[in-house]
């Protein structure tokens, strides 16, 4: 029986997804952080699984006296998209801004596709 793995005969995915050997054959899984097949896809937890903020109370042009709590949404991946716009804000604004108590920002610049996930 031949390694796949070990003697790198394999075809996952190079960095995001680990190769498994099996009598015969191998099969490849990816790595924490990432779903998918493992030989044609590896695609990071946050591009799949998200919740869409599409509202136009959302955008940060948005202003409104009447705001509201955004503590039922706890922790996880959004996203803006239509109405709502498409990037978070780079800066804190104000109260009366998004149409909620407490806006979020994002200290610096938006990350490349190549830094991935930042904290910032």
């Amino acid at each position: 029986d031949v390694d796949e793995c070990q003697n790198g005969i394999h075809e996952c995915i190079k960095d995001v997804a680990t190769c498994v050997n099996q009598l015969g054959s191998y099969y490849c899984i990816c790595n924490h952080g990432y779903t998918g097949d493992g030989k044609t896809s590896c695609i990071p937890e946050e591009c799949r699984r998200y919740t869409k903020l599409t509202d136009k109370t959302r955008k940060t042009t948005y202003v409104t006296r009447r705001k509201r709590c955004d503590k039922h949404l706890g922790p996880g991946w959004f996203r803006f998209q239509g109405r709502a716009g498409t990037k978070m804000p780079t800066k804190c604004l104000s109260m009366s801004r998004c149409g909620t108590y407490g806006t979020g920002w994002l200290r610096g610049t938006h990350p490349s596709v190549a830094e991935g996930a930042v904290d910032r």
